[in-house]
């Protein structure tokens, strides 16, 4: 996941005086009244102040009375195309963004607009080309360095997308944004030294530097007869990710309690990886009585100095229950077939979800496999509402899957998982399961490390996107795949 900023850098470009036609200073600007020297720049600039409010009826009162004085007053059409993207209208804003910024080039919000309308469609061609004309105009912009960078990195471009971040940087410190950004950049790179450091500025966590950063906070050294609580954070999967690191933790000091979402406490009591866990919400970040230290689970690898060499350490190192494993080999029952679990996908509010989720239809090309191979629903959560869509039967236990230890008993009991990037392809590479990622086109350092393939679980195969949007080919491709190996794992048996 990286992070964009959209909203703000236009109105800070227009507050620096890069918006109003008029040559008139901004002084004066902000002195104009209803009678005063400037009344069209102070026309201008109330109606951007009653957009950004969200008074549209009377911006667009403003509005009309500017374009009877000038159908071609270029902030005006500008404001216009504000005004259409707040109503929903956004390829007509487009077409005056368009017009605005042909009749006045250095109409630098007219610009960013533009970056923004292509961007939002994953046009990024046109976008960085926008970008990289606001910014002549508007260089102090840390937003849309950060934002250009962000698209760079989507092209695969990552020199130049560190650039961009660096410069954010440059412009502004304290940038949470473009420090994150850099650490997905400098992971994906290798560099992870400097990537594990940028990625303490990742959102949900006090900015470095700050007290309530520093507060208890444990930096790696040992801590014998101490009390440390790790916190599990972000996803189900950045958990199970980052749980192999939680014993080398314990093999330096006293107690480490594990508190995260419920649904993996079984799990993970089960492979001892903590001395103690608790559910999310039971010991508060200011409780001095629950524990000495404390550290967000996705620091530990800065605590404890991880590089490439350390990955992906033992695996598997989370392990199925085997009396939950026996209990469904009983559901699966005996059948020959090859035995496969497929998740199409995660958490809708997940800001990535809409390029990593998959329809069911796309999974046609599999159907062709029936009889040779079992298809298993692991799809739980609100994607399991479509499993009624798919393009053949699926044997359906999520009824019984009532965490992620009964999910991974069932995976016990599977040859192959299939998934999309979420939740199941970590539990599976955990478990030391075979498990094939579909992946989207997006660079992402957890699947990928500079040239190599990713460190992190060594049975995972990874299917990526020719091109964003395009799952097709890599459906095709499993099928092949999937073929293949349940035609071998046949002939073995």
């Amino acid at each position: 996941m990286l992070i964009k900023l959209l909203a703000s850098t236009a109105r800070r470009v227009f507050g620096r005086g890069h918006f109003a036609k008029s040559p008139a200073d901004a002084q004066a600007t902000r002195s104009a009244g209803a009678g005063g020297p400037d009344l069209r720049a102070a026309r201008v600039l109330e109606t951007n102040r009653l957009l950004d409010v969200g008074d549209i009826r009377a911006a667009s009162a403003l509005l009309a009375e500017l374009l009877a004085l000038d159908p071609d007053d270029a902030d005006a059409l500008y404001l216009r195309g504000k005004q259409q993207v707040l109503e929903g209208r956004e390829d007509a804003a487009r077409e005056l963004f368009e017009r605005a910024a042909t009749l006045n080039p250095d109409l630098a919000p007219a610009h960013y607009e533009l970056a923004r309308y292509h961007d939002r469609r994953d046009d990024y061609l046109p976008a960085i080309d926008r970008y990289r004309v606001f910014l002549r105009l508007a260089p102090e912009s840390a937003e849309a360095h950060s934002n250009l960078g962000l698209l760079l990195f989507k092209c695969e471009r990552f020199d130049e997308a560190v650039a961009c971040w660096a410069r954010a940087i440059e412009l502004r410190a304290d940038f949470a944004a473009a420090h994150f950004n850099l650490a997905i950049a400098k992971l994906h790179a290798g560099d992870l030294a400097v990537g594990w450091r940028e990625y303490e500025w990742r959102p949900g966590q006090p900015a470095p530097g700050t007290a309530a950063y520093a507060r208890r906070r444990w930096e790696g050294s040992p801590f014998p007869g101490r009390r440390l609580l790790v916190t599990g954070e972000q996803g189900l999967g950045d958990v199970l990710m980052f749980a192999r690191f939680l014993p080398m933790a314990r093999a330096r000091g006293g107690e480490v309690i594990l508190q995260c979402d419920p649904r993996l406490i079984r799990l993970l009591r089960g492979a001892g990886v903590a001395d103690r866990l608790v559910p999310t919400g039971t010991i508060g970040s200011d409780d001095a009585r629950g524990f000495d230290l404390q550290l967000p689970m996705m620091s530990l690898p800065l605590a404890l100095n991880i590089g490439l060499d350390d990955l992906p350490g033992p695996v598997p190192y989370l392990e199925a229950d085997g009396e939950l494993a026996t209990a469904f080999a009983a559901k699966v029952g005996g059948s020959a077939a090859f035995k496969v679990g497929i998740a199409w996908a995660g958490n809708p509010a997940q800001t990535n979800d809409r390029n990593r989720s998959l329809q069911p239809r796309l999974f046609g090309p599999l159907a062709s496999l029936r009889g040779t191979v079992d298809f298993y629903s692991l799809q739980v959560g609100p994607g399991a509402v479509d499993l009624p869509g798919f393009p053949f039967p699926m044997i359906d236990l999520t009824t019984e899957l009532h965490d992620l230890a009964d999910t991974a008993a069932l995976m016990a009991n599977l040859d192959l998982v299939i998934t999309a990037d979420t939740a199941p392809v970590h539990l599976a590479g955990a478990l030391g399961k075979p498990v094939w990622l579909l992946r989207p086109n997006i660079a992402d350092w957890r699947w990928r490390i500079g040239e190599r393939p990713s460190p992190w679980y060594p049975h995972v195969r990874v299917f990526r996107q020719p091109q964003i949007g395009r799952w097709e080919p890599v459906m095709d491709e499993i099928a092949r795949a999937l073929a293949r190996e349940a035609c071998g794992d046949r002939e073995r048996k």
